[in-house]
């Protein structure tokens, strides 16, 4: 279970990135420069989710030894 400020940011981060997903589904990328933009924030997104969950779970690891 993560802990509850990782939870914060995780889900912060994933709202964040649909916000920008549901943008690109709209049409909102005026050409491909905006298109690439809006992939590289939402993979940047996503990264950091990632790597706030596997923070976590070596946190919580520890919190078990």
């Amino acid at each position: 279970m993560p802990h509850f400020v990782t939870l914060e940011i995780i889900t912060a981060l994933e709202k964040e990135a649909e916000a920008h997903a549901a943008s690109m589904i709209r049409g909102n990328a005026e050409d491909y420069a905006a298109y690439r933009w809006l992939c590289g924030v939402m993979h940047g997104l996503n990264m950091a989710v990632e790597i706030a969950k596997n923070v976590d779970s070596k946190y919580e690891k520890d919190d078990d030894d």
